[in-house]
């Protein structure tokens, strides 16, 4: 399991329930999700055995590194769109 900073709400029991791969795309669109509304920032990517891997730091000062999810571009504009939802609360409506 990823350990994500506080500044994330607790979805990860949600998240963690997915196979894998779903579960990289969605950890990896969340901290797309977190640069967007400035609670994170890139801080650098690597390459990876398989994938660039993505620093990231959070605004306390947190570090966490993704592999790039495995997904289409438009896979990720989907995702990035439903977590979107779901943190500025209309996934409730």
């Amino acid at each position: 399991m990823l350990s994500l900073p506080p500044e994330i709400p607790p979805i990860t029991s949600l998240v963690d329930a997915y196979p894998e791969p779903v579960r990289a795309a969605l950890y990896y669109c969340l901290a797309q999700v977190m640069v967007e509304s400035g609670v994170a920032r890139l801080v650098e990517t690597l390459p990876g055995d398989t994938a660039p891997i993505c620093v990231f730091e959070t605004v306390a000062g947190d570090t966490f590194s993704l592999a790039k999810a495995a997904i289409s571009a438009q896979e990720e504009e989907e995702l990035i769109a439903t977590l979107r939802q779901l943190f500025d609360g209309e996934g409730d409506r």
